[in-house]
């Protein structure tokens, strides 16, 4: 099992989240890690670690998958969800946590050799190993492989071992001792035939023929019916059909190889000596899975049907070696010319929806195609009147292989056995093979059509590739929310953007981008985009995009603090990006880019008090989040002056002209007078209404001519309609830990009041947990934590 590393971690954050992730772990921010290890390839942490901003909670899980590589899947209660800094410390405190345990385990393995070295010495361990055992499998035509854990004697015989089974050694996550690597290769191959079978699994077919390959290169196989014979890779035999007298003037197709062996139905079928323990290729049986059931169905033939029957099996057998019944001669041909080249295009279902473009290519001598599998030297072509031997050009047919090769495709057999099926070399990567295909058909097809290639394509083929337009941006602003779209021009229709990011960031970090990005946008079609242009773009929403968030239109909503956001992209885009809308977001986002600090205000001409140093920070503030249109809690302790400070701050936007509409303060009911006193006393300029008492009724009708409205808490609900159907200035609450389970009415209904500022006093934001503050939070600036 690979040991856990930083390229691990690397690959699930980016660069500057590293970084800085490294500093917080160097400087041993992580408190009360915790790790809890389910299975060796399931690991879960929990931490928390405490910054200037506050104290975070981390939830990691590791899964050590089939691939060899690490999953990592993380969750934080900071801004960023998750993959952020603090994760990454985490991880890398639990790295070197493992790396010390494994350097002690290691010295403790290294102390217990030093002592038994003596003993170790004197009785050598038999090294074990699996034989894989070939019998016949007469039913399915073929060979089966059944497995036994053994070792050798003394005499190089096989000790009887014991027998085990497929599952045994086929999960790499938990491979015994005994497995090694060709084994699990041996394994994953069988896996694709074996069906509910665990033990005498047929080869056959193209994964039977690379389990076969890998089971000669251990040398542990082994031939059951001749007294458990080994066996090893032999020379290529010649196979030919012929038919046998099946008695009564009938005949009987068998299958000739030269040496007698018997044949392994693999694609390509290969024959095994029971006599000489040699197994090897064979000319002439290079038949695909259908074409052997064929032939094991064909019946007893009689003998005056057996031109008829030999003309049929040439059709669908073409250039298999079938010898004539009757004594006639047949004509003899012989060809030797260079071959022209057959190429295919098509388009491969994968299923679930998923397509692969492929290619095959074949051979034509004269007008013989062949196949370029197997790489006989002659393919022979059989009818009742003539055999035509064609002298194959391998040199030839490799050097077309190898121009496949040489441009971004690789080649595997196919299901049909003699044919290569070529694909993108980097198909895991759909950006890569898309370019890769956009180079061969536009550059290279016409260059192959004009040495004398025939190239066609399936109806299914028909790849489009697009260059851009012009791209516009539009912002959508709603309250506290804005809906950010990037728009693409394609041939005159709107192509979205940032549905297509997540495919970008999928296959590539922002600052290590090809230049051109062919980024498919519908099955068949596909657009050439400038990674200079869309780099700027995955760096600004690199931690806030995620397909999932994106609505129908392929927009992607945020929260107005992140104004920022356009400010940066505005900057880094072009000048040829179209805007439109956003106007006032994007002059915040530049303010706020260029933030120097809290800027002092003068107070108030009407105010008949002195305020503190503290005081004076303090309306400072409200004036920030009031030109920013931010929310935010005033949070002095009691008796500092939390009324003071917010009188002081409506007085003087009543005086600055900007108080347009009446100011709603929401307090307990026992504080309604210490309100009423303290307006009357330090700013007599506000006229304050107080709703509240039975002859409260009559006074909402005349709530617009008031500058602040006082109510309390419990008569929000009952006053609900009345109080909703007017708009406020600010709204205010005081000792706002009354709305801290944002499940109760006046939770509700608060958030439901329409106000251009809002803003809370309380000092005691949090008593219990983080959700008191939260929902304090939630209703200042709706959505901003989630």
């Amino acid at each position: 099992m690979k040991i856990f590393n930083n390229n691990d971690i690397k690959k699930s954050t980016d660069a500057k989240c590293f970084e800085e992730g490294e500093q917080y772990y160097q400087q041993q921010k992580i408190n009360a890690l915790k790790i809890t290890k389910r299975a060796i390839d399931d690991i879960k942490l929990t931490a928390s670690i405490a910054d200037e901003q506050g104290e975070y909670q981390q939830h990691i899980s590791l899964a050590y998958t089939i691939d060899e590589a690490y999953e990592i899947q993380s969750g934080c209660n900071c801004h960023a969800g998750g993959n952020c800094k603090h994760i990454v410390a985490v991880l890398l405190a639990y790295k070197n946590h493992e790396s010390s345990t494994k350097l002690a385990d290691a010295e403790k393995q290294w102390l217990k050799q030093v002592t038994t070295v003596e003993l170790s010495s004197a009785i050598p361990e038999k090294k074990k190993f699996i034989a894989y055992l070939l019998k016949k499998a007469p039913s399915l035509n073929t060979v089966s492989v059944h497995f036994r854990l053994t070792h050798l004697l003394q005499s190089a015989s096989l000790a009887n071992g014991r027998v085990i089974q497929l599952h045994h050694f086929n999960n790499r996550l938990m491979l015994p001792e005994y497995a090694t690597a060709t084994d699990m290769d041996i394994a994953k191959a069988l896996g694709d035939i074996s069906g509910d079978a665990w033990e005498g699994i047929p080869l056959k077919g193209e994964a039977g023929y690379t389990a076969l390959q890998k089971m000669l290169s251990t040398e542990h196989v082994y031939w059951v019916e001749n007294a458990h014979m080994p066996l090893r890779a032999g020379e290529r035999r010649v196979a030919e059909l012929k038919w046998q007298n099946a008695g009564r003037d009938m005949r009987r197709l068998s299958l000739q190889i030269l040496p007698d062996a018997y044949v392994i139905q693999t694609s390509p079928a290969w024959y095994l000596d029971s006599k000489t323990g040699d197994v090897g290729p064979m000319q002439g049986a290079s038949f695909t899975p259908h074409q052997w059931q064929v032939l094991a169905q064909l019946p007893d033939i009689p003998l005056s049907d057996v031109a008829k029957y030999g003309a049929q099996i040439s059709a669908v057998l073409p250039g298999a070696p079938l010898e004539t019944a009757t004594k006639e001669m047949r004509e003899t041909v012989n060809i030797t010319q260079a071959p022209a080249v057959n190429l295919f295009l098509s388009k491969k279902n994968m299923g679930h929806g998923q397509f692969v473009y492929t290619m095959r290519v074949r051979f034509m001598y004269d007008k013989y195609e062949i196949q370029p599998l197997p790489k006989d030297t002659v393919s022979r072509f059989s009818s009742t009147k003539k055999i035509v031997n064609v002298r194959r050009d391998l040199g030839a047919e490799q050097q077309v292989l190898d121009r496949l090769g040489a441009e971004g495709f690789i080649g595997t057999v196919a299901d049909t056995g003699g044919d290569i099926e070529f694909v993108s070399a980097n198909s895991a990567n759909v950006i890569e093979s898309a370019a890769t295909w956009q180079h061969f058909l536009q550059d290279v097809v016409p260059v192959l059509e004009q040495a004398g290639w025939h190239i066609e394509r399936d109806e299914g083929v028909e790849l489009q590739f697009h260059s851009v337009g012009d791209w516009q941006i539009e912002v959508e602003d709603e309250n506290d929310w804005f809906d950010l779209r990037f728009d693409l021009d394609v041939n005159g229709r709107k192509v979205p953007l940032l549905p297509l990011i997540s495919e970008i960031l999928l296959s590539y970090e922002p600052d290590n981008m090809p230049e051109t990005l062919v980024v498919p946008i519908s099955g068949d079609e596909f657009i050439n985009v400038n990674s200079a242009q869309v780099k700027p773009v995955c760096q600004v929403l690199y931690e806030l995009h995620d397909k999932q968030t994106l609505d129908a239109k392929g927009a992607l909503r945020l929260n107005r603090c992140d104004a920022t956001r356009l400010s940066e992209l505005e900057t880094h885009l072009p000048d040829t990006v179209l805007w439109a809308g956003g106007v006032d977001l994007r002059a915040l986002g530049k303010r706020l880019n260029d933030f120097q600090g809290i800027q002092p205000v003068s107070l108030p001409v009407g105010l008949n008090a002195e305020l503190r140093d503290y005081q004076c920070q303090g309306l400072n503030w409200m004036q920030f989040l009031r030109e920013y249109k931010f929310g935010g809690i005033l949070a002095d302790d009691m008796g500092l002056g939390k009324t003071l400070q917010t009188l002081t701050n409506l007085l003087l936007e009543k005086e600055a002209g900007r108080m347009d509409k009446p100011c709603l303060i929401v307090a307990p009911t026992s504080l309604m007078s210490n309100w009423r006193r303290e307006s009357e006393k330090f700013t007599a300029a506000l006229k304050v209404l107080i709703i509240h008492g039975s002859n409260r009724h009559d006074k909402f009708q005349h709530i617009p001519a008031y500058d602040v409205i006082l109510t309390t808490y419990p008569l929000l609900a009952r006053d609900k309609e009345q109080l909703l159907a007017n708009k406020y200035y600010y709204l205010v609450l005081d000792e706002a830990q009354n709305i801290k389970n944002p499940n109760t009415h006046a939770a509700k209904i608060v958030r439901e009041i329409k106000a251009d500022y809002r803003l809370c006093l309380t000092g005691t934001p949090m008593e219990n947990h983080l959700g008191e503050l939260w929902a304090q939070l939630d209703f200042l600036m709706p959505g901003l934590l989630g």
